[in-house]
């Protein structure tokens, strides 16, 4: 819980200061086949700090990676059986809250091994201390689904915000909805890096209105 505490202090959602070259979007609309590789591998766990409004409570992946040889290690934030869950290591945590259609969720989850939380709209549902290793066979971070999981069950909804923190609760992505003003192509811009992530999912990102 001194985790959570100390970081829900300092967490701050999205945007401001792209440059001018993209547009930022109050949201990006997922179709379930749609996502973002953060490009960034996860070992030992993550903290991710998203915003979303998911169309229904369908099975659907939010965030994360598993590792799907044996035995399977989580690290990744779903709505599974109805359910906001988080996974870490070779189990499934539920806060057995039913996402009811369209509302808008600030989901925390923190995989860091032996240090996790799910905590919705500032309500801590899941404290466990569950242990795990993927340092040498690290998964990619994905955003809008899960690298190892069903890649046509990604978020089907909306994302308005999402900052992903590493193992050693560095901000790593700060991810900004926009879209390139040269093209139109929609995406996230990340204020750590600098970097203008796409879609990589063979579905579709559509986007909400422009942020004036």
């Amino acid at each position: 819980m001194g985790l959570f505490r100390s970081l829900l202090s300092t967490m701050s959602a999205g945007g401001g200061g792209l440059p001018n070259d993209y547009q930022e979007v109050q949201y990006l609309i997922f179709d379930g086949a749609s996502y973002i590789d953060t490009n960034w591998d996860i070992t030992t766990g993550m903290i991710a700090d998203i915003v979303v409004a998911p169309v229904d409570n369908s099975e659907q992946y939010l965030a994360g990676a598993v590792r799907i040889s044996w035995p399977t290690l989580r690290s990744h934030l779903a709505i599974y059986s109805g359910e906001i869950q988080m996974g870490v290591g070779e189990y499934d945590y539920s806060s057995y809250i039913s996402p009811t259609s369209n509302q808008v969720y600030h989901i925390v989850g923190c995989t860091i091994s032996g240090n996790n939380y799910l905590n919705i709209d500032d309500v801590n549902y899941v404290t466990e201390d569950t242990t795990y290793n993927l340092t040498t066979d690290p998964q990619r971070c994905y955003v809008g689904a899960v690298e190892g999981l069903d890649l046509d069950k990604g978020l089907k909804g909306k994302m308005y915000s999402c900052l992903i923190y590493d193992e050693t609760q560095t901000l790593i992505r700060n991810f900004v909805p926009c879209y390139r003003k040269s093209d139109s192509v929609i995406g996230m811009y990340d204020l750590v890096n600098g970097v203008f992530y796409t879609n990589s999912g063979y579905g579709t990102l559509d986007k909400g209105p422009d942020v004036v």
